[in-house]
């Protein structure tokens, strides 16, 4: 009946859609202006009420796991991870890679199911997830059978990307 969206940020759906239906279904909680990690720690917390109310979360990568991992220890809530890349490549030290490893290895191993976008990325973690069953191969949504590469020309050496400007983009590459 409701989707309640955790945020990290102070947002709202009406910064992303113009579609009331969609908006009237989205309930968003609003983060704050803490670090990351530390907020990851007290949403369960601040959001106890709503969270309990939940019948799965859906989280993605590492400070998604911690207050999944959380509401399934405090509150017996079940929870869905996305994999998307290996954090390891956000570290920016020795202690935050080290952090980064230990909760996604704990977020691998308790989750209900993992997604993963690509083969390589299920065969990375195959080995740390309490239920390798329960990985699920969904690639990024593009058809390659509608959307083919026509005949190129020495006009086309442009590249157009759409994302973040973040390091797990891997942007260099």
């Amino acid at each position: 009946d409701e989707i309640r969206y955790f945020s990290y940020l102070t947002e709202s759906p009406a910064d992303y859609t113009e579609d009331a239906e969609v908006r009237a279904s989205v309930r968003l909680l609003p983060g704050s202006r803490w670090h990351p990690w530390a907020y990851a720690v007290a949403m369960p917390v601040r959001y106890q009420r709503e969270i309990r109310g939940c019948s799965v979360l859906r989280v993605f990568q590492v400070t998604g796991v911690v207050p999944a991992l959380l509401a399934k220890w405090r509150y017996g809530i079940p929870f869905v991870t996305t994999y998307g890349f290996p954090s390891r490549t956000l570290r920016r030290s020795w202690l935050s890679g080290s952090l980064r490893a230990r909760v996604e290895a704990q977020g691998l191993r308790y989750a209900d199911a993992v997604i993963v976008p690509t083969a390589g990325l299920r065969t990375d973690i195959e080995r740390g997830v309490g239920n390798p069953a329960g990985i699920y191969l969904i690639p990024n949504g593009v058809d390659t059978g509608r959307f083919v590469p026509g005949a190129r020309t020495q006009a086309d050496a442009g590249v157009l990307y759409v994302g973040r400007l973040s390091p797990e983009k891997n942007l260099e590459t």
